[in-house]
């Protein structure tokens, strides 16, 4: 059975080593802002536990009664093994005071077959491609898409898309400087 491991400031300094390879640099936050976030009591960093092995890793973000996952990551050992689906389960079953969660995705790249891969991944297990402008808040912003998975079987409102998006650009991506100026471009 899976569960979940709140990590503490030191512990997040061994995921981050793994951060390095299973994210693109644009999308990585520094390991100085992980720790830093894990202060905040709506940010919590967990390693994900499987018959008392760490097979991999979440950061969550809780705002306004929703989950906004900001990194999900299984151990390249444990690719291909079910570990990712059964955490997304778990998150369900875990989290019933909350109305759902909220995926950042990369854009589909028709030259790169994991993109496709990982939203087939998300859409699988009942994520829906919201129908957002959104941009990822770095030094050089980009594009992906936000998606969403319902806890409850209700659609998340503008309004709540809305109160989410800026409690995260306000959060867990404060350490950017022009935050605010992209978040302005973001078309609900």
């Amino acid at each position: 059975m899976i569960k979940l491991n709140k990590l503490n400031k030191a512990e997040i300094v061994d995921i981050y080593s793994d951060m390095l390879t299973q994210f693109p640099p644009d999308e990585l936050k520094s390991l100085e802002h992980l720790q830093a976030l894990v202060k905040n009591d709506n940010s919590r960093f967990y390693s994900i536990i499987y018959d008392n092995c760490a097979v991999g890793y979440i950061s969550i973000f809780f705002t306004n009664n929703f989950l906004w996952v900001d990194y999900f990551a299984i151990f390249k050992a444990f690719h291909s093994k079910g570990f990712g689906s059964k955490l997304l389960a778990y998150l369900k079953e875990y989290f019933t005071c909350h109305r759902g969660c909220f995926l950042e995705v990369e854009k589909i790249n028709k030259d790169d077959i994991n993109t496709q891969r990982r939203a087939d991944f998300y859409i699988k297990h009942g994520a829906k491609r919201l129908d957002v402008k959104y941009f990822f808040p770095s030094k050089n912003p980009f594009e992906l898409d936000l998606y969403y998975i319902s806890y409850d079987g209700n659609s998340a409102t503008s309004d709540d898309i809305k109160i989410a998006v800026k409690d995260a650009f306000l959060t867990i991506h404060s350490d950017v400087d022009n935050v605010n100026e992209i978040y302005s471009k973001i078309e609900f």
